[in-house]
């Protein structure tokens, strides 16, 4: 208990002191504002006053980030700034929202890098088992091990395609309903991809995954939040049944149906059943009732399409046989899936889910 309080109380202490240093710099700020301007400017005092009216309440012990300095302020008085027009302030956040979306999308896969990353290290050293021939090998070289490190590896590189598709377009500017479209489409399925790579990664290590010491376990708690903030991956759900499908006039759609089909020849037939699916969605009574579903196989076919891409240029890479071999199970399927509960079309990432 001692540990903990001790603990609780550094945290404390260095919240407080990065919220304090922020009021100081706003102060000094002030202070030479007010030397430029004159005395109409607030006095020192009165600053000093109006800053200490914004208060640490509670400090929250979280699952993961655990570096991160989150807390709970309380505003007693303190002056507000206005951004903006008044009114207006729900359009200025998601202006921000969907470009951090995007964000924790590429943290997602970050998760799934480092999870690949983790297992595949550990794998090439854990001596277990004889080959055929007798020689002791490591368990890199078992097909359920090397299985699971080549879905963290197809996750972490198809979700990180999908997210500098999306940015390139956004970057370019030159086709905004393919964004708007498949900002929620990213965010959905990189942060479910970082979370089911992480939980693989700690499969692949067994015993030693669950340890704090060898890192599998912090990628994993530290993943778990993508999928809570900015918008639940259900709030993502919901508005691509929703939001998506309408918005101007289907032109959402349309571009995602295109981008499939640009994506390989064979993808052809899925993205002409994709919208079938879509349209059924849009004109049913209540769409949100349909919006995991519908989600969840919409984010299968943008993987696949991005693994279609991936597997195009493969001869292009240093190891073209790796990329080929992590696109075979993805792009010859009919589906895909990031390990949700209804296991949707499991195979295009190696029914990671079945043995692990």
């Amino acid at each position: 208990m001692h540990r903990l309080e001790t603990w609780i109380g550094r945290i404390s202490a260095g919240v407080v002191s990065l919220v304090l240093l922020a009021m100081m710099l706003q102060i000094v700020v002030d202070v030479i504002i007010r030397g430029v301007l004159g005395a109409g400017f607030p006095a020192t005092g009165e600053l000093v006053s109006r800053y200490y009216m914004v208060a640490i309440s509670f400090v929250p012990l979280a699952m993961g980030l655990h570096a991160s300095p989150t807390c709970q302020l309380a505003f007693d008085g303190a002056e507000g700034e206005l951004v903006g027009e008044e009114g207006n302030g729900l359009k200025a956040m998601f202006a921000m929202m969907n470009h951090a979306r995007l964000d924790v999308a590429l943290q997602g896969v970050a998760h799934a890098a480092r999870a690949a990353d983790l297992a595949r290290r550990y794998a090439e050293e854990r001596k277990q088992g004889r080959d055929a021939t007798g020689t002791v090998v490591t368990i890199d070289l078992h097909a359920d091990v090397a299985r699971m490190i080549d879905t963290c590896d197809a996750l972490a590189l198809g979700g990180r395609a999908l997210c500098h598709i999306t940015m390139v377009a956004q970057e370019r500017g030159t086709d905004p309903d393919f964004v708007a479209f498949m900002t929620p489409v990213c965010k959905y399925f990189c942060t479910e991809a970082g979370t089911r790579a992480a939980d693989l990664a700690i499969q692949v290590m067994g015993g030693y995954g669950y340890l704090r010491e060898y890192g599998a376990e912090q990628n994993w708690r530290d993943s778990r939040i993508c999928a809570i903030y900015e918008g639940t991956n259900g709030i993502q759900a919901r508005t691509t049944a929703t939001r998506s499908l309408a918005m101007n006039g289907g032109a959402g759609v349309r571009a995602f149906a295109a981008f499939v089909r640009e994506s390989g020849a064979d993808l052809a037939a899925a993205a002409t059943a994709w919208e079938d699916e879509a349209r059924q969605v849009a004109a049913s009574n209540d769409p949100a009732a349909e919006a995991h579903r519908f989600m969840e196989h919409t984010s299968a076919l943008a993987y696949r399409a991005a693994w279609a891409r991936i597997a195009a240029v493969a001869e292009r890479a240093p190891d073209p046989a790796r990329l080929t071999r992590l696109a075979a199970p993805i792009t010859t399927s009919t589906g895909g899936n990031t390990g949700g509960e209804d296991g949707v079309a499991r195979a295009s990432l190696g029914d990671a889910r079945q043995t692990a």
